[in-house]
């Protein structure tokens, strides 16, 4: 159960950071709006909106600069405030790390790119895909465990499948995270049309990417590898870092982009999704201690962290849009699905943290004799 905490936390920092997005990056719908008042119900006299701010909003691409921006003075903050051992780990967990950076690069780019063509409230509900998609690596690796024990380890001791309550928590986690992208309507996913929606395809290849992700971080924290968070976090972000070095310095349209940013973009619009991405990048790393608190099948804590994310998303953009003008219209249209959408997943949440029995006896602690463990001498202990 403790390994809900940590996504709860990310979930409401997520929250902010997707709301700022929504702001920030440019919408294809977007039309000049009436200037309402900010916390008009507070009687503040500041205001909020398209129309007041001067200076063009971002693009995905330069929403993508401004991300790996955002990760220096993070990865810096990491890195001073822990020991420098925290760079020593193992070379097969070092590249899992790096490769998880880059995926992350990658799921980035096509987030800010669905950001173009819809709103946060469409958009996180839509990741609730990832839950389904990480299945495939997180079942893999727990058929590649029955013959390589002492690599994947967690999933011989823990049980590589889901359990029927984890089933039955999964099914209403998607289904209540669906629910909003489809104002109601669940036969829309049976429709080609939906799926060749540009937003629907660029966040299809984002949570493909974070559905390794997933698996990556729940192997390297685990028993065998046994990595802390702080390490996967500071290794995966030096990777995504490169990453995005790599990507901007080969494609001309990137790099064109983000030349563009500094004259095109307004001051407010690129300051605004600088700490948007602080943000994100900040809940990225609290969600992180969750794997590894978490022993099992990684899908149920990708389904509790999504289901979370778009729950916690719904509850602050129409506090924010209510209250202060921030965000989108839609964020407040369609109350009733939503409202049932939040029934769902809170007892699909409830459902997944129930408390599992654990055995009184040790011997189901026992490492595989596959895995090798460091023979210390006197002196050393």
């Amino acid at each position: 159960m403790l390994w809900v905490v940590p996504l709860l936390a990310a979930a409401t920092v997520w929250s902010f950071s997707e709301v700022l997005s929504d702001e920030c990056v440019v919408d294809a719908d977007d039309e000049e709006e009436e200037v309402q008042p900010l916390g008009s119900h507070a009687g503040t006299g500041l205001c909020w909106s398209v129309a007041s701010s001067t200076g063009a909003k971002l693009n995905g691409e330069q929403a993508t600069v401004l991300c790996a921006l955002a990760m220096v003075p993070c990865v810096l903050t990491l890195h001073f405030s822990t020991p420098h051992e925290i760079w020593d780990v193992p070379s097969a967990a070092w590249w899992m790390c790096v490769v998880g950076g880059s995926l992350w690069a990658v799921a980035s780019l096509c987030l800010f790119k669905a950001f173009e063509t819809a709103p946060s409230t469409v958009l996180i509900p839509l990741t609730q895909l990832t839950a389904v998609m990480v299945l495939v690596p997180s079942t893999a690796v727990g058929l590649v465990s029955r013959f390589y024990p002492s690599i994947t380890y967690l999933y011989v001791e823990t049980g590589a499948f889901l359990t029927f309550r984890e089933t039955v928590a999964y099914v209403m986690l998607f289904i209540g995270g669906m629910l909003p992208a489809t104002k109601g309507k669940l036969s829309e996913f049976s429709k080609l049309s939906f799926w060749f929606q540009p937003h629907v395809l660029y966040i299809t290849v984002h949570n493909f990417c974070f559905a390794f992700i997933d698996e990556i971080l729940e192997l390297v924290t685990g028993p065998v590898h046994g990595l802390l968070p702080d390490q996967y976090t500071l290794i995966s972000s030096a990777g995504s870092l490169m990453t995005f070095c790599c990507v901007f310095a080969f494609v001309p349209r990137l790099r064109k982009q983000a030349v563009r940013l500094p004259s095109q973009v307004g001051r407010q619009f690129a300051l605004m999704g600088f700490v948007a991405e602080v943000l994100n990048w900040t809940a990225f790393w609290l969600a992180s201690y969750a794997y590894q608190y978490h022993l099992g099948n990684v899908s149920i804590v990708t389904a509790t962290e999504v289901a979370l994310g778009q729950l916690v998303n719904l509850v602050v953009a129409v506090w924010l849009r209510m209250q202060f003008g921030l965000g989108r219209s839609d964020a407040v249209a369609d109350l009733p699905t939503k409202a049932l959408s939040f029934l769902l997943v809170c007892s699909g949440v409830v459902v997944a943290i129930l408390p599992v029995p654990v055995p009184t006896t040790t011997a189901h602690l026992a490492l595989p004799a596959e895995v090798a463990l460091p023979n210390f001498t006197q002196t050393q202990l």
